[in-house]
């Protein structure tokens, strides 16, 4: 079978095959599943970008392309889509980055290590000075980003994994962790790289970066302010380790 570069006109037309047979029908007949990484939006509508993508080969060259024939990822048919002008979203929202979490547990801080709800002004706050961080490219974010809701359950997870805390833990990653032992530790330190991370938003230089990328300041920041892993000895570092695993999950309840 022929496989290559299909054009706009024929992933118009898996477009149409797939409103005229429904979302279920149409991955049934092609035998794809749901989008899990990326959809493509076209006319205010959601489509399934992989299936779309396998079925727009139907159209340019005689035969749809089968689930196993077509990787559905940035590399190959979120890029022919995007290559075509149409627009590709991700499902999900990419994980906080350092600087992300720097600032969520600031909040969390200043409020005795409690979880803000999503309606507190300090979340809806947040959420939007989240939404102007350049670390994340546009096309990886989805209308979800960095909401309310998600800056609520980002704070809760720093609450409830702080040491002190006497409920049971909810999940969180190795970043939580080491943020919140960084605050633990040195306090004073990590709030004013907070306050750097803002005002770094504030008068744009963190917009002059490379999207991504964090600026000089910042880098040295992570740098100096990070927990500092204690020495081991020659058997504990020869010894097989698993790490950055994050916490178990176990359901939170707010409050220390």
């Amino acid at each position: 079978m022929k496989k290559g570069i299909f054009s706009r006109e024929a992933v118009l037309a898996a477009i149409e095959e797939y409103d005229r047979l429904g979302p279920e029908e149409f991955r049934k007949t092609y035998h794809y599943g749901r989008s899990l990484g990326y959809v493509l939006v076209h006319d205010g509508l959601r489509y399934d970008s992989k299936a779309i993508a396998g079925v727009a080969h139907k159209y340019e060259y005689g035969e749809a392309l089968t689930h196993d024939q077509l990787y559905g990822g940035k590399a190959a048919a979120v890029a022919w889509l995007e290559r075509m002008g149409f627009r590709v979203i991700s499902v999900r929202n990419p994980a906080w980055t350092w600087d992300e979490v720097v600032l969520a547990c600031a909040v969390t801080v200043e409020n005795d290590w409690k979880g803000i709800a999503a309606e507190d002004p300090r979340a809806v706050e947040l959420s939007a000075l989240l939404q102007l961080l350049p670390f994340h490219e546009p096309e990886s974010r989805n209308e979800k980003f960095r909401n309310p809701n998600g800056v609520e359950r980002k704070t809760y997870d720093l609450m409830s994994n702080h040491p002190d805390y006497q409920g049971k833990s909810t999940n969180c990653g190795a970043t939580d962790l080491k943020v919140i032992q960084a605050f633990i530790e040195r306090p004073l330190d990590m709030a004013a790289a907070a306050q750097l991370i803002r005002a770094g938003i504030a008068d744009d230089s963190l917009a002059d970066s490379t999207l991504g990328r964090r600026t000089g300041r910042l880098r040295s920041s992570r740098r100096s302010l990070a927990p500092k892993p204690a020495r081991r000895s020659r058997a504990q570092s020869g010894a097989a380790t698993q790490e950055d695993r994050g916490c178990a999950s176990k359901g939170a309840q707010p409050g220390l």
